[in-house]
């Protein structure tokens, strides 16, 4: 079960109910269009939560970035989408544990991350990600290094199943 929403021209949300599904996905009409499942959301909230230990006030061990990169790698989203999700859906909530001076080191609350990055998701539009590039360095500083360290092992991943 699903449902299709989208956003007119003048920004009017408009919904499709599909087989009665309550799940909300508001889009730009031709543009990012995206079809929310409860799969979709399932195998996005797994993301959600390892992505969210980029932010905790840790060092992250190669064993840890290895275990995430596999996570991703299983996922089946595509780099683009695995970067859309960390910069847009993930990001603009979860750097302040980066600037705090005692920050969450044991964990995010998953119920709180969930309901953060799914609000996040189903608002993602052309103008907001536009807003959030601004910001992509303040939002991102303490975990770029190790993003683009996942990004790599991820590739790795994908080329090595892609040769078997």
């Amino acid at each position: 079960m699903f449902w299709i929403g989208a956003t007119d021209p003048i920004g009017v949300k408009l919904h499709i109910i599909v087989l009665g599904a309550l799940v909300k996905a508001p889009v730009q009409a031709g543009k990012n269009f995206r079809l929310v499942t409860d799969e979709n959301l399932k195998i996005r909230r797994r993301v959600w939560m390892t992505l969210s230990e980029l932010w905790l006030d840790t060092e992250l061990e190669d064993s840890a970035l290895n275990w995430i990169a596999g996570v991703l790698n299983k996922s089946g989203f595509s780099e683009q989408e695995l970067s859309e999700i960390y910069l847009y859906e993930l990001a603009p909530f979860l750097f302040w544990n980066s600037y705090s001076a005692a920050g969450v080191w044991d964990g995010f609350d998953p119920d709180w991350v969930y309901a953060q990055a799914q609000k996040r998701y189903l608002k993602r539009s052309s103008i907001r990600n536009s807003v959030l590039r601004i910001f992509k360095r303040p939002m991102t500083f303490a975990c770029r290094d190790d993003w683009n360290k996942i990004l790599e092992k991820v590739r790795a991943l994908r080329r090595t199943e892609g040769s078997l």
